[in-house]
């Protein structure tokens, strides 16, 4: 069963809707059915990262942006992860992406489902550049970030 994002706020409303379940970061609520269920404090991190970092580095996912934060952006199905994809072929932590500076690196995390980096599986942590194709599980992502071109490559305009 897969699900698709359906609708998304990121602005005014920042409002995240997965099927039957949406995400109200401004109340920090889970809305399943008539009962809310509250979230811990770090899932709101999936709109509005505590620390973005200097360099701007982003997922896009269906037509919205997510900043990542210096340091750790661990990637997983539910809270505690920072970046949560609510998906069957995701894992509960399925992969980080560590952004230090302009630099940032993508790390499986033992996953059933994998992460793929275009079509090549990931294995060990890999140095991401401006434009990837990521894999988590099912779900399709796009890398943005300051560098136009991997470290020791060199970047051909025109």
């Amino acid at each position: 069963m897969s699900q698709r994002t359906s609708d998304v706020w990121m602005k005014n409303g920042a409002m995240l809707r997965f099927g039957g379940v949406t995400f109200d970061a401004g109340r920090r609520l889970v809305l399943r059915g008539p009962r809310p269920v509250p979230l811990m404090p770090r899932a709101s991190r999936l709109l509005a990262p505590a620390e973005p970092s200097v360099a701007k580095h982003a997922l896009l996912w269906s037509g919205s942006e997510i900043r990542l934060a210096e340091g750790p952006n661990l990637i997983g199905r539910e809270p505690p992860a920072g970046i949560v994809i609510a998906h069957p072929s995701v894992s509960r932590e399925h992969a980080r992406i560590d952004v230090e500076g302009e630099i940032a690196e993508v790390e499986d995390l033992g996953s059933k489902n994998g992460t793929w980096r275009g079509e090549t599986r990931i294995s060990g942590r890999i140095s991401l550049a401006d434009g990837d194709e990521l894999r988590v599980g099912g779900v399709r992502l796009t890398y943005r970030g300051p560098a136009s071109c991997r470290p020791g490559e060199t970047a051909t305009y025109g």
